[in-house]
């Protein structure tokens, strides 16, 4: 710290001037502490960091809860998918009505592992990601759609149908139609869809 009249290098702690008898005022100490600086940045970085991982939450969180498979949003390309996923691939289902299949391979879906890898079917109708598909195997297909209603619950709510004989749940957001059912002992499936696309066919 430096005397504001003289220039002379002073005690962080002097009231006076050793050089020039200057009173040396409080406010000169505050502003001219290194510590004093170094706490103002780091209070600064902390802020900063909270409101980026605030905003960073928020937007995950409406994402989540709009139904998008994996946060993949309804309408966008297979180019995008090809990027996102490298080892998926791409097949025609039907070229006749404009439909392409790009399959993902998967081994697990909310937590639930499966008997063997499966893959998720992302459909596209005119080049644009309206639809997904999952078939998977385990050991006991009830246990696991149940497993399944209750974290997908915590996600989208309270499920909008539910048919006990088929082990089936469905749950419909703003943006999506979800399905989950037991289509066998041991084997279950699970849809999501575009809530606004006329080829949804949860819709039917």
């Amino acid at each position: 710290m430096y005397c504001p009249k003289c220039g002379s290098l002073i005690e962080s702690n002097s009231v006076f001037c050793k050089n020039c008898g200057t009173k040396l005022h409080l406010s000169n100490h505050t502003s001219s502490s290194p510590k004093s600086k170094k706490a103002i940045a780091i209070s600064l970085v902390i802020v900063v960091l909270f409101i980026c991982s605030a905003i960073a939450y928020f937007r995950i969180s409406s994402t989540t809860s709009f139904g998008y498979y994996d946060n993949n949003k309804w309408g966008i390309s297979i180019d995008y998918f090809k990027k996102k996923y490298p080892d998926g691939y791409e097949y025609d289902k039907d070229p006749e009505d404009s439909k392409t299949t790009f399959s993902i391979p998967i081994n697990s879906f909310e937590g639930l592992s499966f008997n063997s890898e499966e893959t998720a079917a992302c459909i596209f109708q005119d080049g644009k990601f309206y639809y997904v598909q999952i078939l998977f195997r385990v050991d006991d297909a009830f246990s696991a759609t149940d497993s399944l209603e209750e974290k997908l619950t915590k996600k989208y709510g309270t499920p909008a149908k539910y048919e006990p004989q088929y082990g089936s749940y469905r749950w419909d957001t703003s943006k999506s139609n979800i399905t989950v059912t037991a289509i066998s002992d041991t084997a279950v499936a699970v849809w999501f869809a575009d809530i606004d696309s006329p080829y949804n066919p949860l819709n039917k």
